[in-house]
């Protein structure tokens, strides 16, 4: 039986199912380097002595995220959960009054 029999549908699926299997074969390069750059590790550096790095986001990252990261650079997280749209709202308000008080935002839609 040959791929071809399924199509241009048919080509199109097994394309885009290879191309998912190679970039899935790039997830363990994204990796944390074992030796961070210095522009990486001044960062850290500054996030260890303001006392950590809060994150806003619109859903729950999760403990194993929060966990892993603390446990990677040593900085502790607080995370601030808003509901869905409320996060984004602060994130404006904040930013446009140049009155953030969070380091990161994670959102999306």
């Amino acid at each position: 039986m040959s791929i071809y029999r399924f199509g241009l549908i048919g080509r199109r699926a097994l394309g885009a199912a290879s191309a998912c299997l190679l970039l899935l074969g790039a997830i363990p390069a994204l990796a944390w380097p074992d030796s961070p750059n210095d522009e990486w590790q001044a960062l850290i550096e500054a996030a260890t002595a303001e006392g950590g790095v809060t994150v806003l986001a619109n859903a729950n990252l999760g403990d194993d995220f929060i966990a892993a990261f603390s446990a990677d650079t040593g900085v502790p997280i607080t995370l601030s959960v808003g509901e869905h749209g409320e996060g984004r709202a602060r994130f404006n308000r904040e930013t446009e009054t140049g009155q953030a008080t969070f380091d990161v935002f994670i959102g999306g839609r």
